[in-house]
């Protein structure tokens, strides 16, 4: 796995941000462990493309940030880079994993990048929920350049 993790960057990244407390080899170990239930259990021939793919299903276009003219809290949608568009679906993936309820950490990873890849789960809710609030206060966007 570490060399999976040195030659791909997403992984990379997962590894990083699903790691507490510096434990870098407990956050390798549960996405290792989470690549092995989607071989095993679920019969995916490649669980790298398929982490691709739910990343990608997860990585949201556009954030939303505060702005205060006049003392009025708005919210303003700005576009995000491709890196920040990985890191905030990262986010999105690791919280929805902790909100899942199966009992083992690898198991609930697991499911959830298989509910991604096939366009459910609720970092893609979380993602359009996004994307809708940002439609909605598009009206703001001028307030970008500030």
């Amino acid at each position: 796995m570490s060399s999976l993790y040195k030659s791909d960057a997403v992984i990379g990244k997962m590894v990083n941000i699903f790691m507490r407390d510096g434990e870098k080899g407990v956050s390798l170990k549960l996405i290792d462990e989470a690549f092995r239930e989607l071989k095993v259990k679920h019969g995916v021939k490649d669980p790298l493309s398929l982490v691709h793919l739910a990343v990608d299903n997860a990585k949201p276009l556009v954030a939303l940030i505060p702005h205060y003219p006049h003392g009025k809290k708005v919210a303003v949608p700005i576009p995000l880079k491709p890196e920040q568009q990985l890191g905030k679906a990262l986010r999105f993936i690791k919280q929805a994993v902790a909100n899942r309820k199966e009992h083992y950490g690898h198991v609930r990873l697991a499911n959830e990048l298989l509910e991604l890849s096939r366009g459910e789960g609720e970092a893609k809710k979380r993602r359009d929920d996004l994307h809708r609030l940002a439609e909605q206060n598009r009206a703001y966007a001028h307030f970008r350049w500030r």
